[in-house]
Order: C-alpha cells, then structure tokens, then sequence
C-alpha cells in the first residue's frame, strides 16, 4: 500500500472528525473504512514499526502456506460404526472408505475436507 495516498486519506479523515465535509452517511462510512484499512495494513505506524509489521506479516504468511501444505499431505483420519454416523445423508456415507480386518463394517472419514467438517455439519442435533 501506498504511504503517500494514506497520508492524504489520513489528512481528510481527520479534517472530517473536527468539521464534517459531507452529511452523507455512505461517504463517511466509506471515508472511515479506507482509513481504517490503511491503518491495519500499517502505514500508521513509525518506519521501524512499520518493517516490524511487514516481517510479521510475511511470517505469517509463510506459516500459512505450510499449514495448507501440510494439510493437504495429510492422510489421517477416524474409523466410525454405522451407528455412529446415524443421521449423516447416505450419499455422504457411500462415498466413505470401508474398513477391512479389525475394522470391518467401519467407515473411515479423513481429516481433509469434505470428510469430517462435511459430514459433522450434516449431522441433526442430538
């Protein structure tokens, strides 16, 4: 984002808290809005806090990429009983992995979407 355009935003937001430029209450609220944006993107700040931010911020972006990337290799999950899954739509449960062995007559859901957050948001209340 652009330090020379929050300063004039910043500069107009601020005129408009002492003496309001506008009555409407769409140009205020978007006035507010981008104001508020740029501040959460940092450009309030000190230079110094400002590239703290910035190191943050792309940490934490990297974080998450690992996080997906992880996710995604991901190949956990839990074996069910049929009574277990009880009230979970029977096209969800087909599409489900059957157990074998120990687990025979188990359904396995995964970690990864659409196993678990699919199928326990189709669930009735009990």
């Amino acid at each position: 984002m652009r330090q020379d355009i929050y300063k004039r935003v910043s500069a107009i937001y601020k005129s408009h808290q002492s003496k309001p430029i506008d009555k409407s209450p769409e140009a205020i609220r978007l006035l507010e809005k981008i104001n508020q944006e740029y501040e959460r993107n940092g450009l309030a700040l000190g230079e110094a806090e400002r590239e703290r931010f910035k190191a943050i911020k792309k940490e934490l972006s990297l974080l998450a990429i690992d996080f997906s990337k992880r996710l995604n290799e991901e190949n956990g999950g839990i074996w069910f009983t049929s009574e277990e899954l009880k009230g979970v739509p029977e096209d969800v449960l087909s599409g489900l992995k059957k157990g074998e062995g120990e687990n025979a007559g188990k359904l396995f859901l995964t970690f990864k979407y659409p196993g678990m957050p699919l199928t326990i948001s189709n669930r009735p209340p009990d």
